[in-house]
């Protein structure tokens, strides 16, 4: 549960660093998208805008995602997440079965460990930065934690480009939480033990927890299946359960380092570790048919 030091937001630094995109590549985009962008930009770079935001996910989105599987929640590992220091940076990295994954992801962390954290949430522009409803989900549910929007397109590849740099500089934020599925989609195989192929991001973005002083968590969930009424069904019938698998902590410059020595890839090695968190999951649920 939380504790008193860290329940509550700490002052954050009076400066935060400049946010900006190419003012030329943007005006390519729709002018729905090209405010959106620019108006979720503002708040991120500035903490007095973000402040009331973070309030809105600490409370309301925290306690939703809580009421919404924490009967059938069961976390293995939690004793793995004591030992990051409050102040220092993290970056998740999950599977992808939901849209949701990431919010309850975030509440299981911020009720472990009591740490009110900086939340930032990479997410694919096309509905969540293009489309009104995906932007009013962005600012209801989310808090505006869906950000940097990537743009993923041939035509928008500069942006791509400056989401990432974005990205360098908000991960190293005092207690920022960077949610990241290496994955890219939802694994809609229905098989959620057969990872997707990472996607090439996905060593950026170790490269980017090496230069801002972050701690990777690699995190495996299983049991969000069949949609939002059934996953409240279950919590509310309190039948089957859904795992969340905390892996060991990982010092991404010694990860990178060590791979880089030995001539393997360092996403390999990360979905290896996920595939590993995956195989102790089935084995935890084949050993408990009930749970299923």
């Amino acid at each position: 549960m939380p504790t008193r030091d860290d329940a509550a937001p700490s002052p954050a630094r009076p400066r935060r660093e400049p946010l900006a995109w190419s003012r030329a590549e943007l005006e390519s985009r729709s002018w729905f998208e090209r405010t959106s962008v620019r108006a979720v930009t503002f708040v991120h770079a500035r903490a007095w805008a973000k402040a009331p935001f973070l309030v809105w996910v600490h409370t309301f989105t925290n306690w939703f995602a809580w009421r919404f599987v924490g009967r059938v929640l069961r976390v293995e590992h939690a004793e793995r997440l004591g030992a990051i220091a409050s102040e220092r940076p993290v970056v998740v990295m999950a599977n992808h079965l939901t849209f949701w994954d990431l919010y309850i992801l975030s509440a299981v962390l911020y009720r472990r460990t009591g740490v009110w954290r900086d939340y930032y949430f990479p997410v694919r522009a096309r509905f969540f930065y293009e489309n009104p409803a995906g932007f009013l989900l962005n600012v209801l549910f989310a808090g505006l934690t869906m950000f940097p929007p990537f743009f993923q397109s041939d035509v928008a590849r500069r942006l791509d480009v400056e989401a990432l740099r974005i990205l360098d500089r908000v991960a190293g934020r005092r207690r920022a939480l960077v949610g990241f599925h290496p994955e890219g989609t939802r694994n809609k195989t229905g098989n959620p033990y057969q990872l997707l192929p990472a996607r090439a991001a996905t060593k950026r973005v170790l490269q980017t927890a090496r230069r801002a002083g972050a701690v990777v968590i690699p995190i495996f969930m299983n049991g969000l299946d069949g949609g939002m009424h059934r996953t409240l069904g279950k919590n509310l019938l309190k039948t089957g359960v859904i795992h969340v698998m905390i892996g060991e902590p990982i010092e991404p410059a010694a990860f990178l380092d060590e791979a880089e020595s030995a001539g393997a890839d360092p996403v390999s090695r990360i979905m290896d570790v996920l595939h590993d968190l995956a195989a102790e999951e089935r084995a935890l649920r084949e050993a408990a048919p009930e749970s299923v």
